[in-house]
């Protein structure tokens, strides 16, 4: 600690060793520095209540995406499967190309040569009715391997009782379906059973 004695204005010092002039002492002043070590600490006080926790931090950004993982064991092979059904051949050789035995089957009409019939057979021999025909008659057979981009071809079976050349027939296809027409062009009424042979035949259009 450092005391200092500050003299007022007017101070006149009388000379006298160990002497204060009384009129000027109300006017002296004191000036005292403290230096490090002149305050003494007092101990800790105790700790304070912890106070509320803070609001979240905002998300951080996200990592990058991390390296792909390594490729797992293969697999045991799985049992065998069913054998599929039995397919149909198709003939190709030198001299025919179609259908092997056991692709085509047979469907005979009911009394009219107008009634329709069903045959899900890539190619056979359709009966048609001993009906009297004098001039046109149509009717449709349902085939799902028939849709509008395929070509069915119908042929007549000739035999020594029918009148071949009296007939013409055409098709026509559509999505399971194709259509027979008949014509009768002899002039007379024909009362002929007439067998016709079929192909279906798978084609594009584009």
């Amino acid at each position: 600690m450092i005391i200092e004695h500050v003299k007022p204005s007017g101070w006149v010092d009388t000379g006298e060793p160990g002497l204060i002039q009384p009129s000027e002492v109300a006017g002296l002043v004191h000036v005292v520095t403290l230096e490090p070590g002149d305050l003494i600490a007092g101990p800790q006080g105790p700790q304070g209540v912890p106070g509320a926790d803070g609001a979240p931090g905002a998300a951080g950004a996200q990592g990058l995406q991390g390296l792909p993982g390594a490729k797992g064991d293969t697999g045991a092979q799985g049992d065998p499967g069913l054998p599929g059904a039995a397919g149909v051949g198709i003939v190709v050789d030198p001299v025919v190309f179609g259908f092997g035995a056991g692709a085509g089957g047979t469907v005979t009409q009911a009394a009219a040569k107008s009634a329709g019939v069903t045959i899900n057979k890539p190619c056979g021999r359709i009966n048609v009715a001993a009906e009297s025909l004098s001039g046109i008659i149509q009717f449709n057979v349902s085939n799902n391997l028939v849709n509008a981009s395929s070509v069915v071809i119908v042929s007549m079976v000739g035999s020594g009782s029918l009148s071949e050349s009296a007939y013409t027939i055409d098709t026509f296809v559509g999505s399971g379906f194709f259509g027979v027409t008949i014509k009768n062009q002899s002039g007379a009424a024909l009362a002929e059973a007439i067998p016709l042979n079929f192909i279906v035949l798978s084609a594009a259009v584009a």
